[in-house]
């Protein structure tokens, strides 16, 4: 288990969960004192404290900095530019969240099955572009200069493949940041690395329990590179007040850390081969798989087309 590390301005403690595949998790945490002082505002306060929060521990932190300058390619030998070869199937990114929650709803995406309305889908994306907004304008704000592109729904395509199979990936990143590392730390050499944002109101200790999203961020961050040639970590931060847990950073490297970090990480990420097979098994299935495992129904946007739903 690894311990926190604090960052300078003291109010942001940093855990390193784990490595795989030549990238390693954090885990993010605010402090006992700022989160008490967070909590005690309304909702849109806590969000514009929260995106305050970020932007400054980021771009501030001299811990925080040093982990983002140390970050390479987070790459795959299954992740390709989007644009070479033949595809088997043309899929939205987020079928990666669906393989790591459950196979029947990774299906229904798979077969382009239209899902319901949720109906509380307004009201989140409603609160999520407003914390997006704050967020960028409180990196610009305090990096100046040093933010040289910022963008929401930021475009990301790639393709990943095994044996002779292949799927074009397509996603949108919730907000991409381009940042000059090198300018905030006082040196005329650029240092550029990117930051991809995802937000959402999933609980960390979720993603952590069910491995869900991990892929995508690895991902994005991938795809990200071969577009951009910008060695880019991926950010996930959760819009829910409650608990200190407030994010999850991955970064790359090329150390092997499935090997060193595998036996004892908090997480099991599966390699994109893996991944691929799955949805190359899923390709085949004529009608919905059965679901395995524990799973949850409760939110699913296919729970009405599915027959092995549970309430």
């Amino acid at each position: 288990m690894s311990s926190l590390h604090t960052t300078s301005p003291g109010t942001m403690y940093v855990k390193r969960l784990g490595g795989f595949y030549g990238g390693m998790v954090y885990a993010l945490y605010q402090s006992p004192s700022t989160l008490g002082e967070s909590l005690g505002a309304g909702l849109s306060s806590w969000q514009e404290n929260l995106a305050k929060w970020y932007a400054r521990e980021i771009l501030s932190s001299s811990y925080l900095s040093k982990i983002l300058t140390s970050a390479e390619p987070l790459l795959s030998r299954e992740v390709k530019s989007g644009r070479e070869g033949e595809t088997t199937l043309s899929l939205p990114a987020r079928i990666l969240d669906d393989l790591m929650v459950c196979r029947t709803r990774a299906w229904f995406t798979l077969t382009k099955v239209v899902s319901r309305k949720n109906p509380y889908h307004r009201g989140a994306i409603s609160r999520q572009n407003e914390f997006l907004e704050q967020l960028e304008k409180m990196f610009i704000e305090i990096g100046g200069d040093n933010v040289l592109t910022s963008g929401y729904e930021w475009p990301v395509e790639a393709t990943i493949y095994c044996e002779n199979l292949r799927f074009r990936l397509r996603g949108k990143v919730d907000l991409f940041l381009l940042l000059n590392l090198g300018g905030l730390r006082g040196k005329t050499s650029p240092m550029l690395r990117g930051l991809a944002v995802e937000v959402a109101e999933t609980e960390v200790k979720y993603i952590l329990s069910k491995q869900y999203l991990l892929p995508r961020l690895f991902f994005y961050s991938s795809a990200l590179y071969l577009d951009l040639g910008v060695p880019t970590a991926s950010l996930y931060i959760p819009l829910t007040p409650a608990g200190k847990l407030k994010g999850i950073l991955l970064v790359g490297s090329r150390r092997n850390y499935s090997k060193n970090y595998g036996k004892n990480s908090e997480f099991k990420i599966p390699s994109f081969s893996k991944l691929c097979r799955s949805l190359g098994l899923l390709k085949d299935y004529e009608s919905p798989p059965q679901p395995k495992g524990m799973i949850s129904c409760h939110d699913c946007l296919y729970r009405n087309k599915c027959p092995y739903v549970r309430i």
